[in-house]
């Protein structure tokens, strides 16, 4: 079993969105353009998940980013100051934390990838370019969370003052959503859904025939890359897991808020044209 930290996300997501096994372009971004697992892979990979296991109750103070989401770290390091003159921080409050891992990530990629046509076309790309993947072994979700924000300033979370949560208070998208539909905007609304989530960084490695009993168990698959004196030139790919590091979760965050600034700029333009 793998004992890895687990990523903050930026925002709360629904639980229905994000689950063991589905494979992430960017686990700060676990719903966009991901790879979800047909149901018969999703069920025989539930094979090696563990029990539920709950933290109750589960309190947490979590730092705010410049754009008011969550900012990304590892779980295991809420409630460090963040640096600076001035910060906002919410004071998470929860009937229970709940964590599920897959006991062996290893086989359960495996039998996800196995004869999964539809994953090797999108997974192509990826192994072509070598960038990597991110595998979901893990998932922490919170149940029926309440916020109260924490402002002041200094690094200290203890010496900022604590007060309700209000429409107008910078939080995480998702956040803000569910605290809506729950009929307020104040720290009496609850927020249930994925907190935190495991992750395994998937790299590529290029093997010749001869070393295939090494990757035994392990997904990997037979591309054509090149042509040679006009015959196709294949080579076999293999798809290795890895623990992430601070500077892998620094790289997905700037990939992030790239992305998000270029959304921004094409809405900008389709505004232009309309």
């Amino acid at each position: 079993m793998h004992s890895i930290d687990a990523v903050l996300l930026p925002d709360v997501f629904s639980r229905e969105l994000v689950k063991l096994g589905h494979i992430l372009r960017n686990p700060l971004e676990p719903t966009v353009r991901n790879f979800i697992p047909s149901d018969e892979a999703l069920k025989d990979a539930a094979l090696e998940k563990s029990e539920e296991h709950p933290t109750e109750p589960f309190h947490a103070t979590v730092a705010l980013d410049r754009k008011g989401s969550f900012s990304v770290n590892f779980t295991r390091f809420l409630g460090v100051g963040a640096s600076g003159e001035h910060s906002d921080f919410l004071e998470i409050e929860a009937e229970k934390l709940t964590e599920q891992s897959f006991v062996n990530a290893d086989a359960a990629l495996a039998k996800i990838c196995r004869g999964n046509t539809a994953l090797e076309e999108w997974i192509k790309p990826f192994a072509v370019h070598r960038k990597p993947v991110y595998f979901v072994i893990g998932i922490q979700t919170l149940h029926k969370a309440k916020f109260r924000r924490a402002i002041g300033k200094g690094s200290a979370v203890e010496a900022y003052a604590k007060i309700p949560v209000d429409a107008s208070a910078q939080m995480p998208v998702n956040v803000r959503a569910q605290l809506t539909r729950g009929g307020t905007g104040t720290s009496e609304g609850t927020v249930s859904g994925v907190f935190g989530l495991k992750v395994l960084k998937g790299t590529w490695s290029i093997f010749k025939a001869t070393e295939l009993p090494s990757w035994e168990g392990k997904p990997y698959w037979t591309w054509v890359y090149e042509r040679k004196g006009g015959a196709d030139v294949e080579k076999l790919t293999g798809l290795g897991l890895h623990e992430m590091d601070q500077s892998d979760l620094e790289e997905l965050q700037k990939e992030r808020w790239s992305n998000e600034e270029e959304d921004a700029e094409d809405d900008d333009t389709e505004d232009d044209d309309a």
